[in-house]
């Protein structure tokens, strides 16, 4: 009985994956864009991003693009810090 729960449990999970959607050329172009302007200007975002096949949404200010680890720090308004590597934004826009 045990085995038949986890093999459901399983399969449910598998139905609430998503996969990682493949962004053209003008869609990378308004991210950066976004990311640019947000980050010199202080303005507050909202950012979606995939992580392990499931999507998440933040919202919040973009406090540090490390450019080396090639992730975002997301401050939110709890103060709470998110990192989102930028490979894995799938939408940003602002709030």
């Amino acid at each position: 009985m045990k085995e038949q729960f986890e093999g459901l449990n399983e399969m449910y999970e598998k139905q609430n994956e998503v996969p990682m959607p493949i962004l053209d050329e003008q869609k990378l172009d308004l991210i950066n864009d976004i990311v640019c302007c947000a980050i010199a200007e202080n303005k507050q975002v909202s950012i979606s991003y995939q992580k392990q096949n499931k999507v998440y949404s933040e919202v919040g200010y973009i406090h540090y693009y490390d450019m080396i680890c090639n992730e975002l720090r997301i401050r939110n308004q709890h103060d709470n810090v998110f990192y989102i590597k930028v490979n894995h934004v799938t939408n940003i826009k602002y709030t």
